[in-house]
């Protein structure tokens, strides 16, 4: 995509009727911002992720400030949720950052509640199948191709308010528009981290609608019965599984636990890297208490 982005909205009138208009210059929606950032991480090689454990909203828009490209809510792993994220894609909304959330499992209603907040992505864990994958997909698109219900007044779709024909009005009129734009935007990943999701991952990429996948070394291990994964038998499965990723051109998602695993990550086909904040504080601190004088 090389079109250039479009220049900003003249004023328009605002009116839920003919009448009684009044002047003003509505910012693009939501879903709208969120569409145009992924087209400008598709021209990048990769887009920097901060993986959030430290609920702050304040953290957040530091990190942006930094230059991180976006925000990786963790469902299962933290103690984030749909009804206390809003604040942190907020957060990441002003800073310019995307969100994905890695929800708990295909749960419908968690999976729209981090849409409807204006999350972007939704990772799920444990896809063992391409039935699987398909939940998925449907539950974060709207018909015709997935089963997620409308939500038109929630915060991803502006609260009900559109900006479509040059006029600010109420969405109830154009809700197909709203719909197509959010299957647009949305993006789904699959967490791969059994044995029974190695073996059936072509089934998996061919699934339409699924976007990203991602490895899970650990739980693979766990699964396998080993202790660590770095075990020949875990890294043979890995290895074999990401030459097949990369054959098939489908991106990777990965978290990395020191920056030194970034180059590799960028190397084994990921072009959604995150890194903890808990791994940046943490390197930080070490290498300021190692360069104070006692």
């Amino acid at each position: 995509m090389n079109s250039p982005l479009p220049p900003p909205d003249p004023p328009i009138r605002a009116s839920t009727s003919d009448s009684e208009p009044s002047l003003v210059r509505p910012p693009p929606s939501l879903i709208e911002r969120h569409r145009l950032r992924m087209i400008a991480h598709l021209h990048r090689q990769v887009s920097w992720g901060l993986h959030l454990s430290f609920l702050n909203p304040d953290l957040v828009e530091s990190c942006g400030a930094l230059g991180f490209h976006w925000l990786f809510l963790d469902g299962e792993r933290t103690a984030v949720t749909p009804a206390n994220c809003r604040e942190l894609v907020r957060a990441a909304d002003l800073a310019g950052m995307f969100c994905l959330a890695r929800v708990t499992g295909i749960h419908t209603t968690e999976i729209e509640g981090y849409l409807d907040a204006g999350v972007l992505g939704i990772l799920a864990p444990n896809i063992s199948n391409a039935e699987q994958a398909e939940a998925l997909v449907c539950a974060v698109k709207f018909p015709r191709r997935g089963r997620r219900r409308a939500s038109t007044h929630s915060r991803a779709a502006s609260y009900g308010v559109c900006n479509d024909s040059g006029r600010a009005t109420l969405i109830g009129a154009h809700q197909a528009r709203h719909f197509h734009t959010a299957n647009a935007a949305t993006f789904t990943a699959a967490l791969i981290e059994n044995q029974a999701g190695i073996e059936h991952l072509e089934e998996i990429l061919a699934v339409p609608g699924l976007d990203f996948l991602a490895l899970g070394p650990s739980d693979l291990a766990l699964s396998l019965g080993c202790d660590n994964s770095d075990h020949p038998r875990v890294k043979t499965l890995l290895d074999a599984a990401r030459r097949r990723l990369t054959a098939a051109r489908r991106p990777q998602i990965a978290v990395i636990d020191e920056s030194q695993s970034a180059a590799e990550a960028v190397a084994q086909g990921s072009t959604l890297v995150a890194i903890p904040d808990a791994v940046l504080l943490n390197s930080a601190g070490l290498r300021f208490l190692s360069n104070t004088p006692l």
